[in-house]
């Protein structure tokens, strides 16, 4: 027989079974009447022949039963039945059934939520054919403690050439927000350059038109551009005769050769120095420029380098080639590579490191509440278990084995799960909403969350394994039980036996112990929000709006014009708004889209010459006269920059204390000279107190500032102190601009605020969550101490009865109830603090200036537990001392 025909056999047994059963009725039916009659023609009166034609046949419903296990779909029969006795038992028990779902929607439901996130973000593969090959190639330098920073188109050009690990290398430079102007008007735009194969390499096609020539990398021929789909959409209204028409950007004009479509999805990586971000709202592209004189500038490190390994060629594989390669430059070009190495890693684990670990530890987070939900659903199943104990020990009297109670009871528990998590799914989607809405902006594709197939599926597997897991109790505390004391204790009134009160014990010990757990995280992620609140960053935030001003063009090629621009600016503004401060600076503190301007310290005087291994290093910032008193910077000794600083004065840098903290031990650096090959000897006219342009919770770095009207940018941010409203300030700067330059863009509006905000937002995001999932987990976790109290206090009425009875007091009787709560409480609260001391620890990376183990968090979270299980235990104790004796003695 084969395997088709058996099938069609078990659908038939399964679909058509009241048909079939009919069918075997008469067949038997029929076969005792023929018996009969073989009987009766023997000599046998009818009656005795139809008894003896029974006999001969054997028991009817045995044989019914042995035909049935034939079909092969027994099994699913029994399920059926297990099914409807649960539904209706369920059915029975609104109240019981209507506490488990709701605990049990709100523990599957947070799990579900969060996984979605951790799915979108960590586990899906990047949108590109093959993205386990790529990998992000980056220069690194132990010594100054950079893991990952970018390279040079030096360094790049010789890993073209001289690698064999890749099947391609291609390289990025992002060039900021550029005008682009058309017959419609400007608009600012985000541009990134990449090199030619860069998009072949991702594996994405244009949808429109042709991608770059390896020709078009050369300055001369670099005129082509891409657009993004949606700056096709919104710019040019999707028009396919945009090829090769002309756009305008900056002062230069560029012939579009192709649309990107919008599944294009680029990231910016997390963690690498050097690296302006703001790659992944890239719109429009231009061809990297490879020309000799990048080449030889090794010391400029710029751009990002992705790779796709061969086929074959591992990780590790790579990582040694790209060693070699480090010592052969380091000893080709040993003023700007000495020291310097080569990182391979992961493009995948790039764009996530910075998400991944807050995700995890929040996922271990609500997994914990899953847990404390597990928990207080089995201690609800045993209270409920031993008020069905006579049922139990009746069916099993009756024959019924221990596998079938234990069937019975797991069918139960998993019909509950499955509704519980099917029931979780609505709060899922609901607060996806929000989470989406409050998760920060270095989290990458937080647009990709949803419901998916995977995240329904974790959800149906995790509804599975807690009703497995809460159904375990029950069952194993019943399995010991022998029926026969089973029907006495019942007989007596008992309900309950001393390993079922002690494993009900044993799961609040442990849900408290876990709610402390949760409540410890949340509160020490709570005092170090507070106390990294409370930092100052070293500047006054309030009343201070800034924008954004590129230089773009070769009118501004020059830095003498975009000085004389720079101050015509400031000295409009000044005329127009004198009770304001204005000033100009090319990057605010805080800000993410800057990158880090790394200078080498090459001389500084009354110091002693750096050794051969020691490499000084200070950020560098480009300031207006002005700048430190309208951001609120205090001057610490010397004086600020005023309008004699220019090109006709004689160079002078502040520096910050850090910096001179650390080139300046001992030694007072006001008059001292130092130089850079960012800039000349210049002298130290003042320091300024330190400013926190990295991080609230990154420690100031050496910093030097130079005035801006000796030395400018291609880029320039204008902030301006008012007491007057945001949006009025922001139009005083836009006509400022206008009369100096018409052309000149303007965008990025914000006030500093915003800025200070957003630096804590990572930190507010897992604040909030780890908050929400202590909360839930306390409110389950007192539902259960709740719970079970009641159960207690429920299977112990006769014999507070008889207390009261015989001359109790109902002050004993609260006073016993409360202990019996307060004891597993206690218990629990131990060992949660000693988790707490071990497992919060994995909480360092997000606190700040706050020990793992602050004893502070830790005696008002013991105390919040102690006064929370004491209300949920004052209510079944006052319940208890109500209790009238001649009442709780009649019934029994």
């Amino acid at each position: 027989m084969n395997w088709f025909h058996k099938l069609k056999l078990r659908l038939r047994a399964l679909f058509q079974k009241e048909k079939l059963d009919t069918q075997m009725d008469d067949e038997m039916r029929s076969h005792i009447e023929m018996q009969t009659q073989e009987n009766i023609q023997a000599g046998i009166n009818a009656e005795e022949a139809r008894y003896a034609a029974l006999r001969q046949f054997g028991w009817v419903g045995s044989i019914k039963e042995t035909c049935r296990e034939q079909r092969g779909v027994s099994w699913l029969e029994n399920l059926a039945q297990d099914v409807r006795y649960s539904a209706r038992m369920l059915r029975k028990n609104p109240g019981f059934t209507a506490v488990a779902v709701l605990t049990l929607a709100l523990g599957i439901g947070a799990n579900t939520a969060l996984f979605s996130i951790i799915n979108a973000v960590l586990l899906r593969p990047l949108p590109y054919p093959e993205s386990d090959r790529l990998v992000a190639v980056c220069e690194s330098n132990p010594r100054l403690g950079w893991d990952q920073y970018v390279t040079s188109m030096g360094a790049f050009s010789d890993w073209r050439e001289q690698s064999s690990a890749f099947q391609e290398l291609a390289g990025a430079l992002v060039l900021g927000p550029l005008p682009v102007a058309d017959q419609a008007g400007t608009e600012m735009v985000h541009v990134a350059s990449v090199s030619a194969n860069f998009f072949p390499l991702l594996g994405i096609q244009p949808i429109l038109g042709r991608q770059f020539l390896a020709e078009e990398e050369t300055p001369d021929s670099g005129s082509a551009v891409l657009l993004s789909e949606r700056l096709w959409h919104a710019r040019f209204g999707a028009n396919p005769a945009i090829l090769n028409q002309t756009i305008r950007l900056g002062d230069r004009i560029f012939t579009v050769v192709g649309v990107m479509p919008e599944k294009l999805k680029l990231f910016d990586p997390s963690g690498v120095r050097g690296w302006d971000s703001g790659f992944s709202k890239s719109d429009l592209w231009r061809p990297l420029p490879v020309n000799s004189g990048l080449k030889k500038q090794r010391s400029y490190r710029a751009f990002l380098v992705l790779g796709r390994l061969k086929s074959g060629v591992s990780l590790v594989q790579a990582q040694t080639e790209m060693t070699t390669i480090a010592r052969q430059q380091a000893q080709q070009f040993p003023e700007s590579n000495a020291g310097w190495g080569i990182t391979v890693q992961p493009w995948n684990s790039m764009v996530t490191r910075e998400a991944k670990r807050p995700l995890l530890l929040l996922f271990g987070a609500v997994g914990l509440v899953l847990v404390i939900a597990t928990a207080n659903l089995a201690n609800l199943c045993l209270a409920r278990a031993a008020a069905r104990q006579r049922e139990v020990a009746v069916r099993m009297a009756l024959g019924a084995g221990r596998f079938r109670i234990a069937r019975q009871f797991l069918a139960e528990s998993l019909l509950l799960s499955c509704l519980g998590g099917l029931s979780g799914l609505l709060p899922a989607q609901g607060s996806l909403r929000l989470l989406v809405g409050l998760i920060p902006a270095n989290v990458p594709r937080t647009e990709e969350i949803t419901l998916d197939g995977r995240v329904l599926g974790f959800t149906f597997i995790a509804s599975v394994v807690v009703g497995v897991l809460f159904s375990l109790a029950p069952i194993l505390t019943l399995w010991r039980r022998d029926v026969n004391i089973g029907l006495k204790e019942e007989a007596r009134g008992s309900t309950g036996s001393a390993g079922g009160h002690r494993v009900r014990a044993s799961l609040v010990v442990s849900q408290v112990a876990l709610v402390m757990i949760l409540l410890s995280g949340a509160g020490l992620l709570m005092r170090s929000f507070w106390r990294l609140s409370a930092v100052n960053p070293g500047f006054r935030p309030e009343h201070v709006v800034a924008a954004d001003l590129p230089f773009s063009g070769r009118s501004y090629s020059n830095g003498l014009v975009r000085i004389q621009a720079v101050q015509a600016l400031l000295n409009r503004l000044s005329d127009q708004q004198r009770s304001d401060s204005f000033a100009a600076v090319d990057g605010l503190p805080l800000d993410g889209g800057r990158g880090n301007m790394d200078i080498a310290l090459t001389s500084i005087e009354g110091v002693l010459p750096a050794a051969p291994d020691e490499k000084r290093i200070a950020g560098l910032r480009l300031v207006s006269p002005g700048y430190f008193q309208t951001m609120g910077i205090p001057l610490s000794r010397g004086r600020f920059f005023s309008e004699r600083d220019n090109t006709n004065a004689t160079p002078v840098v502040i520096i910050n204390e850090a910096l001179a903290r650390r080139y300046f031990p001992g030694i007072d650096p006001l008059g001292k000279r130092m130089s850079s090959p960012d800039f000349g000897p210049c002298e130290i006219i003042g320091i300024i107190g330190d400013v926190r342009h990295a991080a609230l919770d990154a420690s100031p770095q050496p910093e030097a500032f130079r005035p801006l009207l000796q030395q400018c940018g291609f880029s320039i941010t204008l902030v301006a102190r008012s007491q007057s409203p945001p949006s009025r300030i922001l139009e005083t700067m836009r006509k400022a601009r206008a009369v100096v330059d018409q052309n000149w863009p303007i965008y990025n509006e914000r006030p500093l605020q915003r800025l200070v905000a957003e630096s804590l937002a990572s930190r507010r995001f897992a604040l909030l969550l780890m908050e929400l999932f202590a909360g839930l987990a306390l409110l389950i976790a007192l539902v259960g101490i709740y719970g079970v109290l009641s159960c207690v206090v429920g299977e112990r009425t006769r014999e507070i009865g008889i207390r009261l009875a015989v001359g109790a007091q109902r002050g004993d009787v609260l006073g016993m109830v409360l202990k019996h709560g307060m004891r597993s409480v206690a218990l629990g609260g131990l060992v949660g603090v000693v988790g707490a001391f071990g497992l919060t620890r994995v909480l360092n990376s997000l606190l700040y200036e706050v020990s793992a183990t602050d004893p502070l968090t830790l005696a008002v979270v013991s105390l919040l537990m102690a006064v929370m299980a004491l209300l949920a235990c004052w209510v079944p104790a006052h319940r208890a001392a109500k209790v009238d004796p001649v009442i709780a003695l009649r019934y029994e």
